[in-house]
């Protein structure tokens, strides 16, 4: 966000919770589900999807917005004190790396770390589920070159196309 404040980047990607007041955005037709990335050897693991129950006695890695997103505080509900949530993160590939040693799981969108069959890592969405958008940004009154109006054009187009349906894959 930074780089896209400076006028580094012309667009970036961003997950919800952000705020959006400084920007113009598209929200993008896909589906985001929150849950929980961890070791194939974790008990979670071996469930379809997690509960709150669930997590009641596993150290948590929760992403700093997490803990601003209101369908997440409102699907913890007053639990919240109750979880071991051992710290907070910004970046969740460095999460990922404390969950692959097995320190704790992390609580996390999908598809944004490798839970493939070879992989050690797997993971499993929250139940009930907690959904999260995405948006493309670029920041309000900026001039945006020839090239960045093509893309901007392209995708809007892309996104119609998909008539309101948000994609899951």
């Amino acid at each position: 966000m930074d780089r896209l404040e400076k006028g580094l980047f012309d667009f970036g990607i961003v997950f919800e919770p952000h705020k959006l007041k400084s920007y113009e955005y598209l929200t993008l037709p896909l589906v985001n589900y929150w849950g929980i990335i961890t070791r194939k050897d974790n008990p979670l693991a071996k469930k379809e999807k997690v509960t709150l129950q669930d997590l009641h006695d596993e150290p948590l890695f929760v992403s700093r917005q997490m803990l601003e997103n209101e369908d997440l505080v409102e699907w913890w509900g007053e639990e919240i004190p109750n979880l071991k949530i051992k710290g907070t993160f910004n970046l969740v590939y460095n999460a990922s790396v404390m969950a692959r040693m097995g320190v704790e799981s992390v609580l996390s969108l999908n598809r944004l770390i490798l839970s493939s069959e070879e992989s050690e890592m797997v993971y499993r969405p929250l139940d009930p589920p907690v959904i999260g958008m995405s948006y493309v940004v670029w920041k309000k009154g900026r001039a945006m070159s020839h090239v960045s109006q093509l893309f901007l054009e392209e995708l809007k187009k892309c996104i119609a196309n998909h008539s309101g349906e948000f994609m899951e894959y």
